[in-house]
């Protein structure tokens, strides 16, 4: 909470006799933080240790520490708070604790005195409490001055709506309260009510208006401080600006704030009018009653007598901020780590890329060489994957592209194999024409053999005729021989019977027949000795034709075996092809779907930098009135169409889903169109 500010007032090493004391006096968001700075650059000092900037008070507060810390105790130890519209009890300030709340103010000012021979006390709980700090003033011998601020009542009930959640009535009677007090606890010290409107208007008229008025100097009234103060009292700091007109006449300001607003407006007009403290008086003593009677009746009401529902409401929702803060954080923590993944799969995917460029020139080869295969085998290919490993590897293919270096790998080799079949097969294929060419030649010279050997074997049969026939003549002349020999013999025996000589002529006939019989015996012999040979010969040529037929039923069922696997090996290699076709439009996807994963995290991105943006409060607010302002910034940043995403699917504005939500949810993993600002 502390934040260095550098002491302005003048270091003298001789100091009046008393220390001048000014205590800027009004009620929260008044402007008294405008004022205290614009007196600390003119010269009076302020303690180092100062309230900082915060939710409502972006350029600081000014405060003292340690008089903000001893008036919440003082308020604290009387039952009250800075949120409480009624007076300190009248038991507190007869009892002995204000005799000790008095030794601490009284040292928290002597505290201020060291700083310099002009100070300036700021804190809205003072108005509550100037008389005690008056007391102390008098005793350590300082001189007290007093500027009051004047801020329009709707003014600052706005701004304390807006920051704190108050309802309006309520600040209305903080405001009362403050302002009242005040102007009665300051009455007859040398005071100037200044107004905030005229402060940002006309700086330089109210700072010579508070010289005049308080009879002080500022040290450091100079150019170049003035330059200082032009730059701290920016409009842009400045909000619910309804300049100085009267409050309304209508049913919701009381008649008490009206008539103390106009009376107080008067003053910082025509200077103080003392015939107004009667008024005034009444109108405190007419509203200090009505806190007694009304207090306890908004406590039984339920509401908080310190502050009412608004500040409770706005304490929860202040821890409802600090575990809102804190899943931020962790969203953040988370984000960046989501970021960090998406830079190192950035990587990855580079690496992955180059891996695809070169599984896509090593896949071009390979479809090369698949071509060579088809001319040169007949349209032989390597056989296709299974559909089960093609689906397999789609989805290893999103996790990690590197795995389909090794399924080429893997390609290949089942190519390589391929090729040994082919080669394989081109050789059993030969081999199988070779040996179908060599029957074919055995077949034709058995052919030959067996028409040469029927040739032979009717000539053989025609000449076994013709010897048959011999052979019939030869019997028939041999018996007729026989017929004759017998004769001749029973011839010969009966001339050898009757020994009588046997003509030769007889003998040389006899002789001559009997070689001619065995000559024709001889004949006969040969011919059935060559029939039987004839008869084997074609057996064996019948045999050879029976076993030449089935051989070459054996090499008619190769080829038609050839024939199918022939066809079987381009039907695999047209599969393969079609896989091929299917795995280079996988890679295609998987290139485009890394693309648009990488233009959707950079969105989200975008995304998560516009809502960090987004101003805190917003969380608290009504959530239609939120994402209204949301959805505007998106559109605004080019980032998101809310309104065209709900007219391109009506189906999301029928469910009434968060549009931005259920595209981050749903609609990027469905494809749906991301719309732009038109």
């Amino acid at each position: 909470m502390k934040r260095p500010v550098r002491k302005s007032a003048a270091q003298s090493s001789h100091a009046p006799a008393k220390a001048q004391g000014i205590l800027v006096l009004g009620m929260h968001r008044s402007g008294t933080s405008a004022i205290t700075r614009v007196l600390n650059l003119l010269g009076c000092a302020l303690p180092d240790e100062l309230i900082g900037a915060g939710d409502g008070n972006a350029v600081g507060h000014w405060e003292s520490v340690a008089a903000v810390t001893l008036n919440d105790a003082i308020l604290d130890s009387a039952g009250s708070s800075w949120e409480d519209w009624g007076p300190i009890n009248d038991d507190w300030r007869n009892s002995g604790l204000k005799s000790n709340m008095m030794g601490r103010i009284g040292q928290v000012v002597q505290d201020h005195a060291k700083l310099g021979p002009l100070f300036a006390l700021k804190d809205p709980r003072l108005c509550r409490l100037a008389d005690l700090w008056l007391e102390a003033m008098a005793a350590a011998e300082v001189e007290p001055r007093v500027v009051v601020m004047l801020r329009n009542p709707a003014e600052v009930c706005a701004s304390l709506e807006e920051r704190d959640l108050m309802a309006p009535g309520y600040g209305q009677l903080l405001w009362l309260r403050h302002v009242l007090d005040a102007e009665r606890f300051s009455r007859g010290v040398p005071r100037v009510l200044c107004r905030y409107d005229q402060l940002m208007r006309n700086w330089n008229a109210e700072v010579e208006r508070i010289k005049a008025g308080l009879g002080i100097a500022l040290p450091r009234n100079a150019p170049a401080v003035h330059v200082e103060i032009e730059q701290f009292l920016s409009g842009e700091h400045r909000h619910h600006e309804l300049g100085a007109d009267p409050v309304p006449n209508d049913v919701g300001p009381s008649s008490w704030l009206r008539r103390t607003y106009s009376i107080l407006t008067a003053w910082s007009e025509q200077g103080e009018n003392s015939a107004d403290h009667a008024d005034l008086d009444r109108i405190r003593h007419e509203f200090d009653q009505a806190y007694s009677t009304f207090a306890r009746m908004l406590l039984g009401a339920g509401i908080s007598g310190s502050v009412g529902s608004g500040s409770q409401l706005k304490r929860e929702l202040s821890d409802q901020l600090v575990a809102a803060r804190q899943a931020a954080e962790a969203a953040s923590q988370a984000v960046q780590g989501a970021e960090a993944r998406q830079a190192a799969a950035a990587e990855k995917e580079a690496e992955l890329q180059a891996h695809l460029e070169a599984d896509r020139a090593q896949a071009q080869q390979l479809q090369a060489e698949i071509d060579a295969l088809r001319a040169d085998a007949e349209q032989l290919g390597r056989t296709a994957a299974e559909a089960e490993a093609l689906r397999a590897r789609e989805t290893q293919l999103v996790q990690d592209v590197t795995r389909l270096a090794a399924a080429l790998l893997s390609a290949e080799s089942a190519v390589e194999q391929e090729r040994q079949i082919r080669l394989a097969a081109e050789q059993t294929l030969a081999t199988r024409i070779a040996e179908l060419h060599d029957q074919e030649v055995r077949n034709a010279e058995l052919a030959g053999r067996a028409a040469a050997g029927e040739s032979a074997l009717v000539q053989r049969q025609e000449e076994l005729a013709q010897l048959w026939n011999q052979l019939l003549a030869v019997e028939k002349a041999a018996a007729v021989a026989e017929a004759g020999a017998a004769d001749l013999r029973s011839q010969l025996d009966e001339a050898r019977a009757a020994p009588a000589p046997v003509p030769e002529l007889q003998i040389a006939e006899i002789a001559q027949l009997t070689r001619m019989l065995q000559e024709q015996e001889t004949v006969a012999q040969a011919a059935t000795a060559a029939l039987s040979e004839a008869e084997q010969s074609l057996t064996r040529q019948a045999n050879e034709s029976s076993e030449l037929s089935a051989r070459v039923q054996e090499l008619e069922a190769a080829t038609r075996s050839a024939e199918a696997t022939r066809a079987e090996t381009e039907q695999k290699l047209a599969a393969r092809f079609d896989e091929i076709a299917r795995l280079t439009a996988m890679l295609a996807d998987e290139s485009s779907r890394s693309t648009a994963s990488v233009a959707n995290a950079e969105w989200l991105r975008s995304m998560m930098q516009m809502a960090a943006r987004f101003p805190k409060w917003w969380a608290l607010m009504p959530q239609g009135w939120r994402r209204k302002r949301e959805h505007a910034r998106y559109r605004s940043a080019g980032l998101f169409d809310a309104d065209e995403y709900l007219e391109t699917y009506p189906d999301v504005a029928k469910h009434g889903m968060d549009p931005v939500r259920h595209y981050i949810l749903h609609g990027i993993a469905e494809g749906r169109l991301r719309p732009q600002k038109r």
